[in-house]
């Protein structure tokens, strides 16, 4: 039996490393009420993306300190990382709540389902079969590479949302919101096969160009007015626009990392050639992901302007999305699907009524405690 005390060491003690560590991280972004909204949004950036790499990185230390402590625990190592994982979860929410103070617990964990629960279908059988798949090549092995292939092309063309219906979270759009929209679909001759409402207190909205639907979240219906709204659907509606081939590309762009499935025969057929071999066909395909996605935003951007009934209102929404999710206006790298915020407004003919806000750094220094005693643990584990 795996011994209680050890899991709930690992739960507690994750837990209190993660809320600390996003504590004391967040002391700058805490510090800086009163400041511009840029400001603010470009502090707290590398805090949220250290708080999700900490998740990893704790989770790790528990393992290591497993294996390391006592002779008899080593067998119980997936289980210390799993409790360790939980509890670096919920320490990271005193940090979400204090982001989003209309995200109590019960909204919070919901949210963490939805959000676990997706990445899981996209990657948690492939990553199974990965680990799983025999190091030689042979026709019971391509059967298999084939299953899981059709299995994540049925999750990103039509399966993510039958099951997101299936388990409550997407609901229809309450007939109101389908009323203000209806002059979107008039004027662009584009009408949606679904309308679809996913509850967070995150501006949200999102097209599936597959099944022809859009998401809008309760929060974006609750804090954009009918203008607004409009303006973000038409953004939305140009996605539902691209033809056949975009979307063909699409798909092709979602198994960036499917390639890593095929890690263990191609290592066991070319060794450390074969490593080699799939990194750079990962890396070709982020490539042409990022292009695809970039092109395909900047061309929404231009269609929602020309949509504009008021001069400048897509720019002013788009300012008003980022600044209540606390996002950066310039964010700390070029190559993301969106443009930056800053150069979305130029683009559709607003002038920022600040300037040009600095880029946030990458990461916060919380990810360092935990990555030296990993380092720790590994050699006592190890070496010692």
């Amino acid at each position: 039996m795996i011994p209680a005390l050890l899991l709930i060491a690992s739960f507690v003690g994750a837990a209190c490393i993660a809320a600390g560590l996003n504590y004391f991280g967040s002391f700058s972004w805490r510090r800086s009420i009163g400041k511009h909204w840029t400001e603010r949004a470009r502090l707290l950036y590398p805090i949220r993306v250290s708080r999700t790499l900490n998740l990893f990185l704790i989770s790790a230390c528990a393992i290591l300190g497993c294996l390391a402590a006592n002779q008899g625990w080593r067998d119980f190592w997936p289980f210390c990382g799993l409790a360790a994982f939980c509890g670096a979860l919920l320490g990271s929410y005193p940090l979400d709540h204090q982001i989003l103070p209309e995200l109590n617990f019960k909204r919070w964990f919901s949210q963490l389902l939805v959000i676990s629960g997706s990445r899981l279908l996209i990657y948690g059988p492939l990553l199974v079969v990965a680990i799983f798949l025999p190091r030689h090549w042979g026709w019971k092995m391509g059967l298999v590479i084939l299953m899981a292939a059709l299995w994540h092309l049925w999750i990103v063309s039509f399966g993510f949302s039958v099951v997101l219906r299936w388990v409550g979270v997407l609901k229809p759009l309450p007939n109101m919101a389908v009323s203000v929209l209806q002059e979107c679909f008039d004027k662009t001759s584009i009408t949606p096969c679904n309308l679809w409402l996913i509850r967070t207190p995150l501006m949200y909205a999102a097209a599936l160009p597959v099944t022809k639907g859009l998401i809008f979240s309760d929060g974006m219906l609750n804090k954009c007015n009918e203008g607004e709204l409009r303006a973000i659907c038409f953004h939305e509606l140009a996605h539902l626009a691209e033809g056949r081939a975009v979307i063909f590309k699409r798909i092709a762009g979602s198994f960036t990392l499917f390639p890593w499935v095929l890690i263990n025969p191609s290592m066991g057929a070319w060794g450390h050639a074969g490593l080699t071999l799939i990194y750079m066909l990962m890396a070709l395909m982020m490539v042409f992901n990022r292009r695809l996605n970039r092109s395909l935003e900047v061309r929404a951007d231009g269609l929602a302007a020309g949509h504009d009934a008021t001069d400048g209102e897509y720019a002013k929404v788009l300012e008003k999305l980022y600044m209540l999710n606390q996002m950066p206006a310039v964010m700390e790298s070029k190559n993301r699907a969106h443009p930056h915020l800053y150069d979305r407004m130029m683009a559709a003919g607003v002038i920022p009524d600040y300037e040009r806000p600095g880029t946030p750094d990458h990461v916060s220094w919380t990810i360092f405690p935990p990555i030296a005693a990993g380092i720790a643990l590994w050699y006592i584990a190890f070496k010692m």
